[in-house]
């Protein structure tokens, strides 16, 4: 769950940010404490469920560009416990999705490692990777590809 600390420290950040930047970075405070907490108790379905129950989170004429909103929501899961690649992938996928209503995916990858596995999610938008490198896939060979929630 998202601690006041965790509230205060991303409105501060959000005071340095312009308008339509500060209403991303709320929604996608508010958006990855809520799919966080989903994917511990329900998983992936379960967070999926979660996300699409939620009202539009942006504005129809929101400004923000589909990397800019890749960046908010990097910057504001550093203040979100258990706010992973997966939560940051499904929350901004369904940023992207309302802002942007064009190609968007998330992608699961994994990595085989010595007596280990590996994975990762990411977004594309239009075959374009938003929130990693464009070498990802080779990194994590995709496994599943989702739309957006």
């Amino acid at each position: 769950m998202t601690t006041p600390r965790a509230v205060v420290r991303a409105g501060v950040i959000g005071l340095r940010l312009p308008a339509g930047d500060r209403r991303a970075a709320m929604a996608a405070l508010v958006a990855l404490a809520l799919v966080a907490r989903a994917l511990r108790r329900g998983g992936l379905a379960g967070a999926e469920r979660r996300l699409a129950r939620l009202p539009r989170l942006l504005p129809k004429q929101c400004q923000v560009t589909p990397r800019r909103l890749a960046t908010l929501v990097s910057a504001v899961a550093k203040h979100v416990r258990g706010a992973e690649c997966l939560a940051q992938s499904l929350v901004l996928a369904r940023l992207v999705r309302e802002a942007h209503p064009h190609d968007t995916v998330v992608r699961i990858g994994v990595r085989p490692g010595e007596g280990s596995l590996s994975a990762h999610a990411w977004v594309e938008l239009g075959g374009v990777v938003l929130n990693d490198t464009d070498d990802v896939a080779n990194r994590f060979p995709v496994i599943e590809t989702r739309p957006p929630p």
